[in-house]
């Protein structure tokens, strides 16, 4: 049986940039400088900080991708270096399950492989801009993943395999 979870790169853009703006106007109320702020927030626009938020973004798929390997068809057969993920949309994650896969966990995991993508592309941008504020978003992608694995392995029961060969 298949399961196709689908994040949404306009949503994972959406919390990534408003979490920066949120943890900004903190830095701002404690006494940083504007110029201080910005770069914890510039997620928005065209610049090499939007870039830079792209390839973290595309760390955090990849990851996820390879949390899942087990779980995903073998489609990929290249690798490259470009960042090509800036023109995709949606991201889908095509999961081969066993048929007693309990299906009222697809949404939960959907939420949790999302949370992972937006805390892991956070964590990578505040170790570099805000290292003191990185711990926090490695525990919560770290979680979430774990919570993701859980939900993934979710049955219904026992189902019965068949020896191999058949006798």
């Amino acid at each position: 049986m298949t399961v196709t979870v689908t994040l949404n790169r306009s949503e994972l853009d959406y919390d990534v940039g408003m979490l920066a703006h949120v943890i900004m106007n903190r830095e701002l109320a404690a006494g940083a400088t504007l110029e201080q702020g910005w770069n914890y927030a510039n997620t928005t626009d065209h610049s090499g900080e939007v870039h830079l938020i792209s390839r973290f973004e595309e760390n955090a798929i990849n990851e996820l991708i390879a949390a899942f390997a087990r779980y995903l068809p073998d489609s990929i057969t290249a690798s490259d270096n470009n960042l090509s993920i800036a023109e995709v949309e949606s991201f889908e994650f095509p999961f081969n399950v066993p048929d007693n896969f309990m299906l009222s966990y697809v949404r939960p995991l959907r939420s949790a492989m999302h949370e992972f993508v937006v805390n892991r592309t956070l964590f990578d941008w505040f170790i570099r801009t805000k290292p003191d504020e990185a711990g926090l978003y490695k525990e919560l992608y770290e979680d979430a993943l774990s919570k993701a694995k859980g939900y993934l392995n979710k049955r219904t029961g026992f189902i019965k395999i068949k020896p191999f060969p058949a006798i």
